[in-house]
């Protein structure tokens, strides 16, 4: 049975307090566009990385992808992700890129 997407993203975000107890991730609730990524990563000294979450092996919907390439054309960091491993691996790397190694 596949994961559930909620389940991943929530899996995700233990991961991530537990390493970087610092780090706010806001889940981004636009009441008229629902097709906007689910986190929102601010990243120290600049930037940010937007996540959509889906289950194992489901892709965005046509107007997630719209807004991707929306963001992505703005020059925003826009990935998805149907596990949350690789998800905590990709945002774990771009912090460290930036602000250094937790413990």
């Amino acid at each position: 049975m596949k994961m559930l997407e909620k389940a991943i993203e929530q899996s995700f975000l233990r991961k991530m307090k537990k390493a970087f107890p610092f780090l706010r991730v806001p889940k981004l609730t636009m009441l008229s566009q629902r097709s906007w990524p689910d986190r929102l990563i601010p990243i120290p000294n600049g930037g940010s990385i937007y996540i959509e979450f889906k289950r194992e092996g489901e892709k965005p919907t046509p107007l997630q992808e719209d807004c991707h390439e929306y963001l992505r054309g703005l020059g925003q960091d826009v990935q998805v992700f149907d596990n949350a491993e690789a998800a905590y691996q990709y945002v774990r790397a771009k912090l460290l890129e930036s602000h250094g190694s937790p413990k």
